[in-house]
């Protein structure tokens, strides 16, 4: 059975650190962001908005954006080489 490729990201990067989770506007990205600094806001989605999750990996920043936290953590994933096979 295939792994969860988020919960595989987290497993195989433990110093992996969500640092921020952004809600972005969809007409405006910067002007009407809603920031929290915590990795733990999975409920962050409303209609017409975007998600976009900050991480740092041993100095280096990592950045996804998605319809929801899991998907724009499923981004971040991808750009350490972590996808669905």
């Amino acid at each position: 059975m295939p792994m969860d490729p988020v919960r595989l990201m987290h497993e195989l990067y433990p110093d992996l650190e969500i640092s921020e989770v952004e809600c972005l506007s969809k007409n405006s990205a910067s002007d009407n962001s809603n920031v929290a600094s915590s990795g733990k806001r999975e409920d962050v989605q409303v209609a017409g908005q975007r998600v976009r999750v900050m991480a740092k990996y041993k100095g280096r920043w990592l950045s996804g954006e998605g319809i929801n936290v899991r998907t724009a953590k499923l981004k971040i994933a991808e750009q350490l080489g972590i996808g669905f096979s």
